[in-house]
């Protein structure tokens, strides 16, 4: 038996075997088509986020618009005040000062007084910018020939006529012109008189009416201190309308409560923490200063009948009297 084998008889050299090539083809292609569904993705992606940046763009194109617009008809509806000052006062540089705002900010606004002269009696214009809107009003600088006229503050159902002479302590040599003309409100109204002396010399004064939705009863002052609360009751002894609270300023020399006559500004005046309507007493030297308590300024708490509130007032530290 010839057990002799032939070489290369059985089997196949290793080498000779045919090539085969591009063995990870699959991987490739899984691979490849993977990366084009991610990138799909981030274009879909972008072009989402680029559409959302446009839709915000546009709603906030069209809410500016708007906006502008409201903002616009907002601002020029303000009105103006003429002002009257006493020469050498100091105008404020408070722009809500000078008229309504209401609904207005403000801070947006810019006044303009370049043209008033304080140091010389006259009447100048002043301006008030708010956007775009611009408007104009007079500031009257008068003398002060300090004529010592003691002014009143009165209160009154609405509806009563007032006269000149309800609102000053006249005296003889002198003749009371009202200045301002309007139909008065519920509530704390300013007269602007006019005072004139033999000689043509004027000054202006400022006198002062709370009109009330009714006639009262009495009324209920309970004082502590230089401060008085003055409640209104009606027939059935229940408050009505606001509280009027009083803030008296006693001088012991002339001198000193001038400067301060000089300081009121349309009817106002800014003093020891107070602001408010103010009225001259040269008689005693006093000046009050006058303000409405409305039930955002009184204690959530605060009674309503006569009895009640006066006890309240009492708790506090008040003593109060019918007048």
């Amino acid at each position: 038996m010839n057990n002799s084998f032939r070489e290369g008889s059985i089997g196949t050299d290793p080498t000779n075997l045919p090539v085969i090539e591009n063995l990870d083809v699959a991987p490739k292609q899984k691979k490849e088509k993977k990366e084009k569904q991610n990138n799909g993705l981030i274009k879909k992606l972008l072009f989402t986020v680029l559409i959302v940046i446009l839709m915000l763009g546009v709603a906030g194109g069209v809410y500016y618009y708007l906006n502008l617009g409201q903002k616009n008809k907002k601002t020029s509806n303000f009105t103006l005040n003429d002002i009257n000052i006493f020469q050498g006062q100091e105008l404020s540089s408070n722009v809500a000062d000078y008229g309504n705002f209401d609904g207005i900010d403000t801070s947006i606004c810019k006044i303009d007084t370049s043209a008033v002269q304080i140091a010389e009696a006259g009447t100048y214009k002043y301006k008030v910018t708010c956007y775009k809107t611009t408007k104009e009003a007079n500031v009257v600088v008068t003398s002060f020939n300090n004529f010592k006229v003691t002014t009143r503050f009165l209160n009154r159902k609405i509806g009563t006529s007032i006269k000149e002479s309800n609102l000053v302590k006249t005296a003889n040599g002198f003749t009371y012109t009202f200045v301002n003309t309007f139909d008065p409100v519920e509530g704390i109204n300013t007269y602007i008189i006019d005072v004139e002396d033999s000689v043509e010399k004027h000054e202006i004064v400022y006198g002062f009416v709370n009109y009330l939705s009714d006639d009262y009863s009495k009324i209920l002052e309970c004082t502590n201190n230089n401060i008085k609360d003055r409640v209104f009751i009606d027939n059935n002894n229940n408050k009505m309308d606001n509280v009027l609270r009083v803030n008296e300023i006693k001088y012991t020399m002339e001198d000193d409560m001038v400067r301060d006559i000089m300081q009121i500004n349309n009817g106002i005046l800014s003093k020891n923490g107070f602001s408010g309507f103010a009225v001259v007493d040269y008689d005693n030297l006093i000046i009050r200063i006058y303000n409405e308590l409305g039930p955002s300024n009184l204690d959530t708490n605060f009674p309503n009948q006569y009895d009640e509130i006066k006890n309240y007032y009492q708790n506090l530290n008040y003593t109060c009297i019918d007048k």
